[in-house]
């Protein structure tokens, strides 16, 4: 018996709009095809149940009143040579260069939702409204480097100290976050080196200094930008999807001796039809 399998999937494209903000009408549109670059991707449908049995009814009857799609695209960053940790060549934080003790950096981000659609809409159309960020850094702990870090929040300065720049270059890529330092953690183990955890929020306005073609670049950017997505699990006998998205969360996760993950969630804004 014939099973599909993940070298079937011939199309998984998001298309963002071009310098007149509209996807389709200035011929400028920008498209990311993420099939290469794709490890995992998984396309969700949610149904919003309401139980409308009465009060004398022993069984639930539960009516669909909305639905939505989540789709999840987990990328290793490039078809040609996957992103590593060693295409990591800026880390700072405060000004401060940590990139030789660097174990492991996550950085997230987080959009907020109002609901955008009428009331007698059968489809979800999610409306960004905010957005956050979160950090979190392990390092390696020497005599020297990280004494900035080790007392940060410590000290008689603590309320301003607490306010810091998170920058990094990845892949020629230049990101610069204000972060408010959440924790900061040390510890030891026996037969192991010290170590600083420390997690951060965001305090501000992000910014992309270069590589803005990127996928990430473009989330980071503004997140608030509608994609269409276009997904094909197979040419013989395969279903197309296709619809409107807005993105929900962006993570990059950086792993010593191993490739760069991002991963991409977006919801659905309005019908995601059948193509």
């Amino acid at each position: 018996m014939a099973r599909q399998n993940s070298l079937d999937v011939t199309n998984l494209t998001l298309t963002g709009p071009g310098a007149d903000g509209v996807i389709g009408t200035g011929g400028d549109d920008v498209e990311y095809d993420l099939l290469a670059d794709t490890m995992r991707a998984t396309l969700t449908l949610d149904n919003v149940l309401v139980d409308v049995a009465g009060a004398t009814s022993l069984n639930a009857v539960n009516e669909g009143q909305a639905a939505g799609a989540t789709l999840e695209i987990v990328t290793k960053s490039s078809a040609t040579n996957a992103v590593k940790a060693q295409d990591l060549t800026v880390f700072t934080i405060g000004g401060t260069t940590y990139l030789a003790d660097l174990r492991s950096f996550t950085l997230n981000q987080q959009c907020t939702h109002d609901e955008g659609k009428g009331a007698a809409s059968k489809w979800l159309e999610p409306v960004v409204t905010g957005v956050d960020y979160t950090g979190s850094v392990e390092l390696l702990l020497d005599n020297a480097a990280n004494n900035a870090l080790q007392v940060l929040g410590f000290g008689t300065d603590a309320a301003t100290a607490l306010d810091v720049a998170l920058a990094f270059t990845l892949n020629t890529v230049a990101f610069s976050f204000p972060m408010a330092l959440r924790s900061s953690q040390w510890s030891m183990d026996r037969k192991q080196l010290q170590r600083l955890n420390v997690e951060f929020s965001g305090n501000g306005a992000e910014s992309v200094n270069t590589g803005t073609a990127t996928l990430l670049a473009a989330a980071i950017n503004d997140p608030r930008v509608a994609l269409f997505a276009e997904l094909t699990t197979s040419a013989a006998n395969g279903r197309s999807w296709e619809g409107t998205f807005v993105h929900d969360s962006v993570s990059v996760s950086i792993q010593d001796q191993n490739i760069v993950e991002t991963t991409f969630r977006l919801r659905s804004q309005g019908a995601v039809a059948l193509a």
